[in-house]
């Protein structure tokens, strides 16, 4: 994938990362303590792994604010609520597979993960209805790289959120924390093509959705 924009600082991803670590940190050294003797521990923070934006998304969070979510704010996102999930939050929703041959190695492998329809859903979005009124998504990646394209191509290709790669969970530094995939191989309009040419719409880094009533510019 090649970013469409400039990249952000390392000092800005090194501290956003030692944020993210400590917060992790504080929560399981909390659940590691047990509750406290005077009170029940509050449960720990979940750290967000996708947001997803737009119109008909039932949002459990505020409008964007480019002093805290600097990423979103650098790829030129904006919203004014969003439905936020934890990587638990992906896993406990219902589960497809597919076995797609990947570009990287032109092997088969076996994806895991909510299909795009199903996450849609459970942010209160109904999905077909959507896609029967035009609404395209804009799927963005850690690395600034941007796939569109109509919803209903999208829901036709039964496009994965890919949260497990042969049983083992995409993380930061490889492919995650989503892969936004599906089986170019069983695709007919993809299948004639090159592997290289068949996952444009497919970013790895998946971390923000957005729905949009027309085709989205840049």
């Amino acid at each position: 994938m090649t970013a469409s924009q400039g990249p952000l600082s390392r000092r800005h991803l090194l501290a956003a990362s030692a944020a993210t670590g400590l917060a992790w940190g504080n929560g399981q050294a909390a659940a590691a303590a047990g509750p406290a003797t005077t009170a029940p521990a509050a449960p720990p923070m979940q750290a967000t792994v996708l947001t997803l934006s737009g119109p008909g998304v039932r949002g459990n969070r505020g409008a964007l604010n480019p002093a805290r979510d600097l990423l979103l704010s650098h790829h030129g996102l904006a919203f004014e609520t969003a439905r936020t999930f934890s990587a638990p939050d992906l896993e406990r929703l219902p589960a497809a597979d597919i076995r797609p041959r990947i570009e990287y190695d032109g092997q088969p492998h076996r994806l895991r993960g909510p299909l795009l329809a199903t996450v849609l859903r459970e942010a209160g979005v109904d999905a077909d209805a959507a896609a029967a009124h035009g609404q395209w998504v804009a799927l963005q990646a850690l690395d600034g790289y941007r796939a569109r394209m109509p919803l209903a191509q999208a829901l036709q290709w039964r496009m994965l959120l890919a949260t497990h790669m042969d049983d083992q969970r995409l993380s930061l530094g490889d492919l995650g924390p989503q892969w936004a995939m599906y089986d170019a191989d069983r695709i007919a309009e993809l299948g004639d093509r090159p592997l290289k040419e068949r996952f444009a719409q497919a970013p790895w880094g998946l971390y923000h959705i957005g729905l949009h009533t027309g085709q989205p510019g840049n």
